[in-house]
């Protein structure tokens, strides 16, 4: 019965993608600013909190739903289940109201590699080739959401740093007329 019951069982594919997670603070001021990140954030950059941040961030809603985005997951009726259904009609509306995202983000799996900053990234799916495409499009998505996090954070201090200047140019520019007046007034 156990055998026959096994048998009837539909397969599932499970694909995995390796991603580093690198355990270090975004250097957007330099190094000189960096070094005082470093002394003031002390082990909080290598902490398990930080590993479990980015395992939370894999999984996230926003990272399935670039998945979904790149793979057009909420089209394919296969990946929604919707292939047994012969009604159009019935099928687009299910098609509508399925969460393609929320089955990603149900399906991946992080798994750290031990004593390393590797992680593996994983799927399962009933077909091989799109858990493998899942499951990159998920570490890709990932590097992708690091990258446009460090960007953000380089723009915003760029325009912290020029609103700075423009600060300093008119305070060196009231000085320098202060110190006019004052050379006209004491010859």
């Amino acid at each position: 019965a156990v055998g026959w019951f096994t048998s009837r069982q539909p397969k599932v594919y499970s694909s995995g993608a390796t991603v580093i997670i690198e355990a270090q603070a975004p250097q957007v001021l330099g190094n000189q600013v960096q070094e005082v990140i470093d002394v003031a954030a002390g082990q909080m950059w290598l902490s398990k909190e930080y590993f479990e941040t980015q395992f939370n961030i894999i999984r996230s809603k926003a990272v399935a739903q670039m998945v979904v985005e790149r793979l057009a997951l909420d089209k394919d009726d296969d990946f929604l289940g919707l292939t047994s259904i012969k009604d159009p009609q019935k099928r687009d509306q299910l098609r509508a109201g399925a969460d393609a995202a929320a089955m990603v983000q149900g399906g991946l799996r992080t798994d750290q590699v031990k004593d390393s900053r590797v992680v593996t990234i994983s799927f399962e799916d009933r077909d091989p080739e799109r858990a493998a495409r899942i499951a990159n499009a998920a570490a890709d998505a990932y590097v992708q959401q690091n990258v446009d996090r460090r960007a953000e954070a380089s723009r915003s201090a760029a325009d912290w740093l020029q609103g700075q200047l423009t600060g300093l140019k008119s305070e060196l520019e009231h000085s320098e007329d202060r110190l006019l007046v004052f050379k006209k007034d004491h010859d």
